[in-house]
């Protein structure tokens, strides 16, 4: 692979958080409390905001049959905000993990969100984790789902997060940005899913946050979403990758 995204690769991806690249030197500087604007180039860190993004992809998923009932990981947690808030949106009981590569956002989340648990480590090797433990894996503007166009490459990483799904489990990404990610590899991954582990893939618009704040789970009742999914379609056809997606891989339940 080369051109966009090959930066995104979980080998590169590895080097820079040896290395403190990019993003993970934005961890380091946040950990050490010299840098705190960065940060939020990389990530929610505002826990109310996260709170009504979270509420908005529970109501969403659960519109389309996912299981929210837990455990869930969240991939690519960094420092725990948006980890945190879908266990507030669950429900506080619900048992939700995170997993970042970045040892420095690992330990600012278990300082600040101490009902959930994080591991650093790398999500295409998932070892740690037992076979069948989540019913819910979750990658909000994940590497390399949202900046690599390569199938072959998301199909390692839904190969392994297969694994570490319950019958009925589920994984939802979801891309906020552009379009070099699963928007582009959808097609090709969606004829490959039985051999992933899968039953099937979709693809879902979710309604802006901004909406959901004001009408909350309404948002999702049958003729406004159609209405809001419909609208997205028009406009991703004049302003590509403007519009937000949820990406849904299901297991079967049996």
């Amino acid at each position: 692979m080369s051109g966009r995204g090959e930066w995104a690769t979980p080998e590169r991806m590895a080097e820079q958080a040896a290395t403190g690249e990019g993003v993970f030197g934005a961890y380091e500087a946040f950990e050490k409390g010299t840098d705190e604007k960065t940060i939020g180039a990389h990530g929610i860190v505002d826990d109310a905001y996260a709170l009504v993004y979270a509420r908005n992809l529970v109501d969403l998923l659960r519109r389309q049959g996912a299981s929210m009932a837990g455990p869930i990981l969240d991939v690519g947690c960094g420092i725990g905000t948006v980890t945190n808030a879908i266990r507030t949106a669950c429900g506080s009981g619900t048992d939700c993990q995170g997993i970042d590569l970045s040892a420095s956002a690992i330990r600012v989340a278990r300082r600040r969100y101490a009902d959930c648990a994080f591991r650093a480590g790398s999500a295409d090797d998932l070892g740690t984790f037992a076979d069948g433990a989540f019913s819910l894996i979750h990658a909000r503007e994940f590497y390399p789902f949202t900046r690599s166009a390569d199938a072959g490459l998301h199909a390692r990483f839904l190969a392994e997060f297969a694994t570490k799904l319950m019958p009925g489990g589920s994984v939802a990404a979801v891309q906020i940005i552009g379009r070099a990610g699963l928007a582009d590899s959808l097609a090709a991954l969606a004829k490959q899913v039985p051999g992933l582990g899968f039953e099937s893939a979709a693809r879902r618009v979710m309604v802006p946050n901004r909406a959901y704040r004001r009408l909350g789970r309404t948002v999702y009742g049958a003729a406004f979403y159609e209405i809001v999914s419909a609208a997205s379609a028009t406009f991703e056809s004049f302003r590509p990758g403007r519009a937000s997606y949820v990406y849904l891989f299901s297991k079967a339940a049996v």
